[in-house]
């Protein structure tokens, strides 16, 4: 379902039903339950825990 406006010269569309996915990959061994989600006005914040340094392994 989509409507539209006119509204201070702008044109304003608004949709409805319809679904919307976005995959965001973690850091590698991020635990599923230190992932935090919050959706707030429409705005959804995601919180992990930062990546450990690299460590760096000298070949010989």
């Amino acid at each position: 379902m989509s409507k539209s406006r006119e509204e201070g010269g702008h044109a304003v569309r608004e949709r409805r039903d319809v679904n919307f996915s976005r995959t965001v990959q973690v850091p590698f061994g991020t635990k599923p339950k230190d992932v935090k989600a919050k959706m707030e006005k429409g705005l959804l914040t995601l919180t992990f825990p930062k990546a450990n340094e690299q460590q760096r392994i000298t070949i010989q």
